[in-house]
């Protein structure tokens, strides 16, 4: 059986995925790559469809039937900074607000790809803006942080309402799998 050769450099995982597809995290400790669980790596501020349709509300675990316009969250770090933006289901651009009023993890602005105060304020103001309920933000962003947010490879990503609201969904459903039943005597 013959076996093609790489290029020198080239990764499996290139060549088995088209490029672009999916985002990817490397080992810290062992340098291996695997593929993200959260988050669909697509390029920055690029085109998509307003998605509408049944959305699963993350406090009453019910689904919402009522229709709604779908956000796109895209980041990208410069030389200036970290910069992170909302794009409406219409395809308005704004500015991410940080939700500093609720809590101030980092003065300096958003970041990602790690657990530290950056990637706090970044999970904060997303659920804050998603959810549209602060008491909800500041009760999910620390899991949110950790499931989605310190997950995120490279300087240029992309998060849609849908994700947001599948990792919520992962979330809860965890947060089931681990609460102490009920004591069966509780005399």
């Amino acid at each position: 059986m013959k076996r093609c050769r790489r290029r020198k450099g080239a990764s499996r995982e290139r060549s088995r995925r088209a490029p672009g597809l999916e985002a990817i995290i490397r080992s810290k400790r062992t340098g291996a790559r695997r593929p993200c669980p959260v988050v669909a790596k697509r390029p920055a501020g690029s085109v998509f469809e307003p998605m509408k349709g049944s959305t699963m509300n993350a406090l009453t675990k019910t689904t919402e039937h009522q229709a709604r316009s779908r956000k796109m969250y895209t980041g990208r770090r410069g030389p200036q900074g970290c910069v992170v933006c909302v794009i409406a289901g219409n395809g308005e651009r704004k500015p991410l607000n940080p939700r500093q009023e609720l809590r101030n993890h980092s003065p300096t602005g958003f970041e990602w790809g790690y657990g530290g105060s950056g990637p706090a304020q970044l999970a904060l103001a997303i659920l804050a803006e998603h959810l549209g309920n602060d008491d909800a933000a500041l009760n999910l962003y620390q899991d949110f942080k950790w499931a989605c947010i310190a997950q995120i490879c490279g300087a240029n990503w992309s998060l849609s309402s849908e994700e947001i609201d599948n990792c919520l969904a992962r979330l809860s459903e965890q947060q089931e799998d681990t609460q102490p039943l009920a004591d069966p005597f509780p005399f």
